[in-house]
């Protein structure tokens, strides 16, 4: 008798890793260790000293790369930077450094980490705050062109505003947005309502609406899913990697917390398969010591349910 085999052959699914506000070159944001900078006077090469915030935000990054990838195991990976690649030189006091070329250089470098990885071949470099860009989109612009050139595997596409597809899942981008919430209890409403109008629009126009709506900015993270005439629509405000400085505070109100962290979806065909991938690191900012660690992958459960 003959005996027939039948091999089952996985169909990868896409990831999409989302990452926002980065602002190399900030003293309160991420500074990769491996990262070279040069001396003006002496053109002599030196590694900058990362700082205690440096040091726990890279720990961090690293640790959320290493955990995300795991979780892709291997399948095709895009990636959403939401924009301020950069710090820009608004606010001197507190940068690194005042060489738009050196802030760039780490923001390169910052990027290489995922970029060197074969199955990530899509980046989408969403342009960020102008005063953060050194005007113009010249943050963007120039990391993209450089990313390309040295990840030869890699396409870079700046944009303003994308509506772009991964996997047939369609994907709002900008880096401005609503913010958060005002209040505890308000968190989410105004990203809402912000979803329906997008939705709403699109629909009395007799087009689709996105499947997923992401902005940045805000430096913080809310998750809302939105249904208007059968139609769902997953929208978030993605968390930074930045310490809030004294402007952010005292816009925010003296805020008890903050988080910084990274978010992935994974989809298939079209659809976004389970729930995202989160990994979140809070900060207690009124003793600024205490700090706290969540992460949960699609399937987990959440802290609170909204």
């Amino acid at each position: 008798p003959q005996t027939a085999l039948l091999f089952i052959t996985r169909m990868p699914r896409e990831i999409a890793v989302i990452l926002s506000d980065k602002h190399a070159g900030s003293k309160l944001a991420l500074l990769p260790p491996t990262v070279k900078l040069t001396d003006p006077n002496t053109e002599e090469q030196y590694s900058p000293t990362l700082n205690w915030a440096q040091r726990q935000f890279w720990e961090w990054y690293e640790r959320d790369r290493e955990a995300v990838l795991k979780w892709a195991n291997g399948d095709p990976i895009t990636l959403f930077d939401m924009g301020d690649p950069t710090q820009g030189n608004r606010f001197p006091t507190e940068l690194v450094t005042t060489s738009a070329a050196e802030q760039i250089l780490i923001a390169l470098e910052t990027a290489r980490y995922y970029a060197q990885e074969k199955n990530v071949q899509m980046v989408y470099q969403v342009v960020g705050t102008d005063v953060h860009e050194f005007g113009e989109s010249t943050a963007s612009v120039l990391l993209a062109k450089q990313l390309e050139e040295k990840h030869k595997h890699l396409k870079v596409q700046v944009l303003q505003h994308g509506l772009k597809a991964v996997d047939g899942v369609t994907f709002d981008v900008a880096h401005h947005g609503p913010s958060g919430g005002s209040r505890d209890w308000l968190r989410g409403n105004v990203l809402r309502l912000y979803a329906q109008s997008i939705m709403d629009g699109d629909l009395g126009a007799g087009r689709t609406p996105p499947q997923v709506i992401l902005r940045g900015h805000y430096h913080e993270y809310v998750s809302e899913v939105v249904t208007r005439r059968h139609h769902e629509t997953r929208a978030m405000i993605l968390p930074s990697w930045q310490w809030p400085n004294i402007h952010a505070l005292k816009v925010a109100k003296s805020p008890t917390a903050f988080s910084v962290g990274t978010v992935a979806l994974a989809v298939e065909n079209g659809e976004i398969i389970g729930r995202p991938w989160v990994s979140l690191h809070t900060v207690d900012l009124r003793t600024k010591q205490a700090s706290s660690h969540r992460s949960y992958p699609e399937d987990g459960k959440r802290s609170r349910k909204r």
